[in-house]
């Protein structure tokens, strides 16, 4: 056969099997004519490298252009530096590629894929193919080698095998966060949801996780751990870092170490700055470096609320296998993180509600309980007034009188109703309401509150008087006035003292019987506060001194 006798065209390469298959045919059919193949016209217009090797170690090799293409030298280079084919060849193949030479010496068909190292450090992939060239009568003639590039090929196999390999771990995370998210939102608890969120982290592939929630003075309110041991928890919690600090974790200090929503913090820079980052897994535990992972590495997450505040963060350690491909790390971290920081919001979301619920309901009743006193309180009023009033006119005018008195003071205890305590200033200004004309009323007092319980009493007393000083008294006529003072004790119970003073009025006598507003006095003073009340009927004007207890209610 001649090299015309070749199958192939101009700009295409021969198929390699087709080559195979022409050689054998042609060394079968004049195995003893090594001329036959013409391998010197026909090897360098095909991208081979071939070999003719007989058992007693006589060989022949063509294709130099190939050769130099795979190997990255020439035969002669290799030969100048004393290099053999198995030098050549990768460290990791070397002991399977020397099996393979000595089978094919032996005249044993063989198929193998190989790297090749080329001086400058490139690494290049090869076909060998052997097969033997038998006489008739059965023995090894010689073995006939083809070596091909398939760089190309193999590079497409591992990039495909990468791709594969990165779509198997994509679906498998992606079905530890389903996992993840089932879990996490069946709980009722922020606990639940550190130590499942804990769990999947752990699942991942981290050997040390802790998931930490913070209050908002950025003090740790709660915590989970995986991978740790009871020492090491230990060792955790007595080092924790303090506020300060934990909140630069979270500032511009920290940018530079972001990637997305994380922060990865390198070892080196650590141990630059080691007592300034004094945080998360600190541990006396030494763990072997592998690869790109170096145990002084810190990784954290934040939980992040809608409102952009700070919940909490993950925090990992000694990743599976010491290595760990960041990029892909930060993306299914923050998954979690956002997972855990939704979940913490709709549980707290919750109690609120419920908090806000169980409050209305103590309002309703509370506001049920006043009414239910309103009405008797009013009924009260109407039988006092009208037994110890003279004729219908002045029941229905002082009856009319201290409804309207009581309306105002409900009125005050309703707006101040969520504090509970009431400005004794604005607790008089009710309490007077028309009286509270310019120069008529001196106000003397430091500001205070008093409690809910004194409130009514006092502005019904309040009332009572302003009425009496309206009727009788110094505010009968334009020259009176009625001074108001009063002292608030800073005793753990403290007791309020006010007097009541009229001056300027008519000449005042002392009653020869009592009224509904001597007796509505007492009862609120001394009955209903367990106070006491001092009167003086003094002739240039009236004087009443009270002292009851302010404690909260």
């Amino acid at each position: 056969m001649s090299s015309c006798d070749i199958p192939h065209s101009s700009g295409e390469r021969p198929d390699l099997d087709v080559w195979e298959s022409g050689l054998r045919t042609s060394a079968a059919s004049a195995p003893e004519d090594p001329d036959v193949l013409l391998l010197a016209d026909v090897v360098p217009h095909i991208d081979v490298v071939v070999w003719r090797f007989w058992p007693d170690g006589r060989r022949e090799v063509y294709g130099d252009r190939m050769f130099e293409v795979i190997w990255g030298r020439s035969r002669d280079e290799m030969r100048d530096e004393g290099t053999t084919f198995l030098d050549t060849v990768h460290p990791e193949e070397r002991m399977r590629l020397s099996s393979l030479c000595d089978a094919s010496h032996r005249g044993e068909r063989q198929d193998e894929v190989f790297r090749v190292v080329h001086p400058d450090g490139t690494v290049r992939w090869a076909r060998f193919r052997t097969f033997p060239v038998r006489r008739d009568d059965g023995s090894l003639h010689y073995t006939v080698g083809i070596a091909g590039d398939v760089t190309e090929r193999e590079t497409m196999r591992l990039d495909l095998e990468e791709r594969s390999r990165q779509l198997m771990v994509a679906r498998n995370r992606i079905a530890r966060l389903l996992r993840a998210t089932i879990t996490v939102h069946e709980a009722s608890e922020e606990q639940d949801v550190l130590e499942h969120v804990a769990e999947a982290v752990y699942d991942t592939g981290w050997g040390r996780v802790a998931v930490s929630l913070l209050d908002r003075s950025w003090e740790v309110k709660q915590q989970a751990f995986r991978g740790l041991s009871k020492r090491e928890i230990e060792f955790v919690q007595q080092n924790r870092p303090d506020p300060a600090a934990r909140r630069r974790m979270f500032s511009r200090e920290c940018e530079p170490y972001r990637v997305g929503r994380s922060y990865f913090i390198p070892g080196d820079d650590l141990e630059r700055e080691r007592s300034r980052w004094r945080f998360l897994l600190t541990s006396s535990r030494h763990v072997e470096v592998k690869q790109e992972w170096d145990p002084r590495n810190l990784l954290y997450v934040p939980l992040t609320g809608h409102d952009g505040r700070i919940l909490g963060y993950i925090s990992m350690d000694d990743p599976a296998e010491g290595r760990r491909e960041l990029d892909d790390t930060f993306r299914y971290l923050d998954s979690f993180a956002d997972l855990a920081a939704s979940v913490i919001e709709g549980i707290r979301l919750r109690r609120a509600e419920d908090a806000r619920e169980e409050e209305l309901h103590r309002v309703m009743r509370e506001q049920d309980h006043r009414i239910r006193n309103a009405l008797a309180s009013i009924g009260q009023l109407a039988e006092m007034s009208g037994r110890l009033s003279p004729d219908m006119d002045s029941f229905l005018s002082s009856f009319a009188h201290r409804v309207s008195a009581f309306a105002e003071m409900n009125s005050l205890l309703m707006r101040n109703a969520w504090a509970r305590t009431v400005p004794l200033l604005e607790l008089v200004h009710t309490a007077l309401g028309p009286y509270m004309a310019p120069g008529r009323v001196d106000l003397n007092g430091e500001p205070c509150r008093i409690p809910g319980r004194v409130c009514r009493a006092l502005s019904m007393t309040l009332a009572e008087l302003a009425m009496n000083a309206a009727k009788y008294g110094s505010l009968s006529c334009k020259s009176g006035v009625v001074s108001i003072a009063w002292t608030l004790s800073d005793d753990p119970d403290p007791i309020l003292e006010l007097v009541w003073q009229e001056s300027g009025g008519p000449e005042v006598h002392e009653p020869t019987r009592e009224g509904v507003g001597t007796v509505i006095i007492r009862d609120a003073i001394e009955h209903e506060l367990h106070g006491s009340l001092e009167w003086r009927f003094d002739p240039a004007g009236l004087i009443c001194r009270m002292h009851m207890n302010c404690a909260a209610d």
